[in-house]
């Protein structure tokens, strides 16, 4: 209820953020979608009753694999329509498709395909085919099957979560887990909700003109705010929800002993802390290279 008149206050009010409105709006949808599908599964749906896992949210529930897939076919099914149309593209922006995915990669090693480097580049919106190859990209390039496999390493040394066993296959399903977590995440946030809810998944560096302390503010608050592919700024339903599906669905494959409410914050905490590290590093490299050429190039010509 209140949403809803926080939503018809804020279409009154023409001087009011259409980020803002156009998020109140789709969370007021997201509240009542939400809420006639449960009572749905709650009225229709007696027999699903089989516990799943234990969510934090929840101090006792628990959740079954049925009722787990029924909302997220719902969820992605209604999307475009809790979204609405895309917003008309805007000016500055050039043909879709005609600004490539970034190919340099941060001190040699570690991919940086989501970023937008030159902050006052013209910047063309993304097609669903870069977006999908963006997902392909994060997801099979070496740089992640190595930071899986040392997971999977750390993992199997101390018997932490996890806790598949201590004898090789233990080792094997460890590192399976630990790159469909990166997998699953970036799979539903880049390549189903972002061409679903028109979003740009990229990373638009703010750049050296703006003090470090509003880079690093600017930074971490791209973990919840993302562009419209016509430019604007709107929530990230994208890497939000998206992260939270992924991760909904490595209880899937995750022993029974850690699908926990405990184990379920500590995967939410540890994704959200490696995307806003995938924010900083980025924001900040292209500064330190440049330093640190300027520093080789002093000395080389120092006599």
């Amino acid at each position: 209820m209140w949403l809803k008149t926080t939503t018809d206050l804020l279409d009154r009010d023409r001087g009011a953020s259409s980020a803002i409105l156009n998020s109140a709006k789709i969370a007021s949808r997201i509240y009542c979608f939400f809420h006639a599908e449960t009572t749905f599964l709650r009225v229709w749906l007696p027999a699903v009753r089989v516990p799943y896992a234990e969510v934090a949210v929840l101090d006792q529930g628990h959740l079954n694999d049925r009722r787990v897939a029924i909302s997220l076919a719902w969820f992605v099914i209604l999307i475009p329509i809790l979204r609405g149309q895309e917003d008309p593209p805007a000016a500055h922006y050039a043909t879709p498709g005609s600004t490539p995915l970034n190919k340099e990669r941060i001190l040699g090693v570690i991919p940086d395909y989501h970023t937008i480097r030159d902050p006052k580049t013209t910047v063309a919106p993304m097609t669903v085919r870069q977006k999908w190859q963006l997902f392909l990209k994060e997801s099979v390039d070496p740089f992640t099957v190595a930071g899986a496999l040392a997971g999977a390493t750390i993992s199997h040394a101390g018997q932490s979560v996890p806790e598949y066993g201590s004898d090789k296959e233990a080792y094997a399903e460890r590192f399976g887990a630990a790159l469909a977590d990166v997998t699953t995440q970036n799979f539903f946030s880049d390549a189903i909700l972002a061409p679903l809810l028109h979003e740009d998944p990229r990373y638009f560096r703010k750049g050296p003109e703006s003090s470090i302390p509003k880079r690093i503010a600017y930074s971490l608050s791209r973990l919840v705010i993302t562009r419209t592919d016509s430019g604007r700024t709107t929530f990230n339903f994208a890497g939000v929800i998206g992260t939270a599906m992924g991760i909904a669905l490595s209880n899937a494959y995750y022993p029974d002993r850690d699908v926990n409410g405990s184990v379920v914050r500590g995967r939410c905490l540890s994704s959200f802390t490696g995307g806003a590290v995938s924010n900083l590093l980025p924001e900040f490299w292209p500064d330190v290279r440049e330093k640190l050429h300027k520093l080789h190039r002093h000395s080389t010509n120092t006599p």
